[in-house]
């Protein structure tokens, strides 16, 4: 069973009825950020997936609550990616980030690599490649 909690500091919060890792996930649109809790909050090690619509929101959250995993866009623009990434890591070093990956260059690909993510993983992998990359991250396998 699912259950949708919303307040004012939170937009959403999906949580499972099973143990796993959190995760906070950037989604400017709710519709799809919440076709992404959904999906997310299905895999077996994944005990809830909480979503922010922009950036700026994320760092409140992790120096209030533990993550998992922050899944970032690659894309994130204000504050700039590396900003961000700086703070998730000063207020919350043992969240694992992955980047959420879209149409690349190599030299992004290279700038991202310098960032030091705990994983990446393409918008159009498959489901089962999504999964394997965040179980291997949270095993600390990548």
């Amino acid at each position: 069973m699912w259950k949708l909690d919303q307040s004012v500091e939170r937009e959403s919060v999906w949580t499972a009825q099973e143990s796993g890792g959190r995760m906070l996930l950037i989604e400017s649109s709710p519709m799809i950020g919440a076709a992404l809790a959904q999906w997310f909050g299905r895999i077996p090690f994944i005990s809830g997936v909480e979503v922010v619509s922009n950036a700026t929101a994320i760092l409140p959250l992790v120096e209030r609550d533990r993550f998992d995993f922050v899944i970032l866009p690659d894309q994130t623009r204000e504050p700039p990616l590396a900003t961000l990434v700086r703070g998730l890591r000063n207020r919350s070093p043992e969240s694992r980030i992955v980047f959420l990956l879209a149409k690349l260059s190599a030299g992004r690909l290279t700038e991202l690599n310098r960032l030091s993510p705990s994983g990446m993983v393409d918008r159009q992998a498959r489901p089962d490649d999504v999964r394997n990359v965040l179980r291997d991250t949270l095993r600390g396998d990548r």
